[in-house]
């Protein structure tokens, strides 16, 4: 479980009936109770048999999982994964998150958002500077990778035509100011969690998928260089995106 190394707190709940069976439920906390999941386990068998995880955003997001007939190590017959496709069929692969992006070459959106600080951030202010755009999210284990990574490059490069510039739309503001503030992330970031800001994510710089945490190198004429999902070891895509922006980062 990749959130694992973030459990800052767990308890016991209960007793709570799911349906004849008597369970204990176990409350756990991730990232000072910004995510919280909740085991439902039977006390006759000790199975699992519902999981509720509360997500706290802007809005909380709430997710339910309900299991029945749950067995240790038990057997699925073949047949029940068995399919026989129709004739005349084609396979449809879903996108991935990185084949939906805007592409090499393509303007980068404007905006004009709210910023941490309480002013605003407008992109084309940044014109005439290399800047790498992050969208995050402070319940995602990922972004918390690659944040002090760009805080590192904000400190040796903003004077030599670097500019970082981190998104958020999707959590409280405060529980994201106090993420910035506990981990001494000093870049501007946009913490505006409008529909308008939404809007800038999911449309504008197409990640309908809702992915981070999402990269966007841009070059000074404001002309996208690269985009990616996730967190990757080493930077080489990055490293490659800013040498090929103009600028020379060296390789850690």
């Amino acid at each position: 479980d990749p959130l694992e190394s973030y459990i800052d707190g767990v308890r016991s709940r209960g007793p709570y009936y799911i349906g004849d069976q008597e369970c204990d439920i176990i409350e756990v906390s991730y990232m000072k109770a910004q995510r919280t999941r909740y085991f439902w386990i039977s006390r006759e068998n000790h199975f699992p048999l519902m999981m509720k995880e509360i997500l706290r955003l802007s809005d909380n997001h709430v997710r339910v999982e309900e299991w029945s007939n749950v067995a240790l190590n038990g057997l699925i017959p073949e047949n029940k994964l068995a399919w026989s496709p129709p004739d005349g069929w084609q396979q449809w692969d879903i996108p991935g998150p990185n084949d939906v992006l805007l592409k090499s070459g393509q303007k980068a959106p404007d905006f004009d958002l709210l910023s941490a600080d309480g002013g605003r951030i407008k992109l084309s202010d940044y014109r005439g500077k290399v800047f790498w755009l992050c969208f995050w999210q402070c319940g995602c284990p990922c972004c918390r990778e690659a944040l002090p990574y760009l805080q590192k490059l904000h400190e040796q490069y903003q004077d030599e035509g670097l500019e970082i510039l981190g998104f958020n739309c999707d959590d409280d503001k405060r529980i994201a100011q106090r993420y910035l503030s506990e981990n001494a992330l000093t870049f501007p970031n946009v913490l505006d969690s409008t529909n308008k800001a939404k809007n800038v994510m999911l449309r504008d710089y197409s990640n309908k998928t809702q992915t981070v945490p999402l990269h966007y190198i841009i070059d000074s004429q404001g002309n996208v260089v690269e985009a990616w999902c996730g967190y990757e070891e080493g930077h080489e895509r990055a490293l490659a995106a800013l040498t090929k922006a103009g600028l020379q980062i060296k390789k850690e």
